[in-house]
């Protein structure tokens, strides 16, 4: 699987019982933002993150074979477990380095007590969001960030708050993906994400492929989305439809 999905929620007992061992995961950088967090969720959200980050990380190096000595894998794993993480932009996408030697193209998210990375170990131009369900004025939200076709499907849908969600998600997903403005994205149709889970946009000449998820299954009432460009279906290193169509949504439970 080039792309996949990690995601936990902060009140899982795995992550109470280690949050403060986690704490050192994070780099000086990191843990600057994070002692001056006030809002305790927030920090959970963003030490959940990481941990889920270099969780994806090792899975995606077993996975991908990239450790192939077996005299050499209790090295390896032990330095990815003892690990600082370090995030950086290269053009219009994130990557996640790890030990200076291994690197992969992420995104992260958070929404209520959700935190979520989505990783690939190509270099991808990707995006993803993951909302929580809840009550809202949807009639007057979607008139300021849905062109009409999104707003006529809404309606027909009577602005069913899965629906909502589904193309918010999506435009806040393409929004990390080509790292435009969220603004610039309210002008763009994404009406196909209301009609089918898996697909793809036209955006600026560049094709994405999407896939949301209705994540209510193990946790309460959320929604996700996860955008990612395809470069040229030709070239090895871009992601193709096929594998868009079989991304995993894994929720992690150690």
């Amino acid at each position: 699987m080039s792309v996949f999905v990690l995601y936990a929620k902060v009140s899982d007992s795995w992550f109470i019982e280690q949050y403060n061992q986690s704490i050192s995961l994070l780099n000086g950088q990191e843990k600057k933002r994070f002692d001056k967090m006030k809002s305790s969720l927030k920090r959970q959200q963003f030490l959940l993150s990481r941990v889920l980050l270099l969780q994806a990380a090792t899975q995606l190096l077993q996975q991908k074979s990239l450790i192939l000595k077996a005299e050499d894998e209790q090295i390896e794993n032990s330095c990815l477990e003892n690990s600082q993480i370090k995030t950086y932009q290269i053009e219009n996408y994130t990557q996640l380095l790890i030990n200076q030697k291994y690197s992969f193209s992420i995104s992260i998210t958070h929404s209520g007590s959700v935190a979520a990375v989505c990783i690939s170990s190509q270099q991808l131009k990707l995006g993803i969001d993951i909302e929580k369900i809840k009550p809202r004025n949807f009639v007057e939200l979607a008139k300021e960030f849905c062109v009409e076709e999104e707003l006529t499907i809404l309606n027909n849908k009577q602005y069913d708050a899965y629906y909502f969600y589904k193309l918010w998600t999506a435009k806040e997903a393409l929004t990390k993906a080509t790292q435009a403005n969220l603004t610039d994205l309210f002008s763009f149709n994404c009406s196909n994400i209301l009609i089918k889970n898996i697909g793809r946009f036209d955006f600026n000449h560049s094709i994405f492929s999407y896939h949301t998820s209705n994540l209510s299954y193990e946790l309460d009432a959320y929604i996700g989305t996860v955008v990612v460009q395809v470069v040229n279906e030709i070239l090895s290193e871009t992601i193709s439809f096929n594998e868009m169509k079989n991304i995993s949504w894994i929720y992690y439970t150690k």
